[in-house]
Parts: structure tokens; C-alpha cells; sequence
């Protein structure tokens, strides 16, 4: 598995290189996703225990506004 990590990690600092706005939102992304994966799926800060549904409500929580905020900033986007 490691090695599948070294990639990823790789690959996402030669798109960040190219692309900064695409390494700032990843940045962004993932602190939100992190965030709202501790407390949505056990509950925290009055919200409610969700379980599973939190994680993928976390997932999509976080990835939304970032497509949002790369629309048109990506290389290649007319």
C-alpha cells in the first residue's frame, strides 16, 4: 500500500506545479473533508450521529465547493 501512497503523493505535486489553484483547493478539501469526518458520522457539536451517511455527506460537503472554485482556474479549461 505504500507504495500506491508514494504515487498519489507524487502525482499530486506535479499537478499542484502546474496547476496552484488545483493544490490550494486539495489542501482546503481535504481539511474539510478531515473535519467533517469526526464529527459527522459520531455525531459532535449538537449534530447528529450518522454513521456511514456522514462519511459520504462529509465527502461530498467537501468536494462541492471545490469544483465549484476550479471551474475555469484548471489548465486546458476554456
Amino acid at each position: 500500500m505504500p507504495p500506491c501512497l508514494w504515487f498519489r503523493a507524487g502525482l499530486q505535486a506535479t499537478i499542484g506545479v502546474r496547476a496552484p489553484a488545483l493544490a490550494r483547493s486539495t489542501l482546503v478539501s481535504t481539511g474539510v473533508n478531515a473535519g467533517l469526518d469526526r464529527l459527522l458520522p459520531h455525531g459532535g457539536l449538537g449534530l447528529p450521529r450518522l454513521g456511514v451517511d456522514g462519511v459520504g455527506l462529509a465527502a461530498t460537503a467537501a468536494r462541492r465547493p471545490r469544483r465549484a472554485g476550479l471551474t475555469g482556474q484548471l489548465p486546458g479549461d476554456g
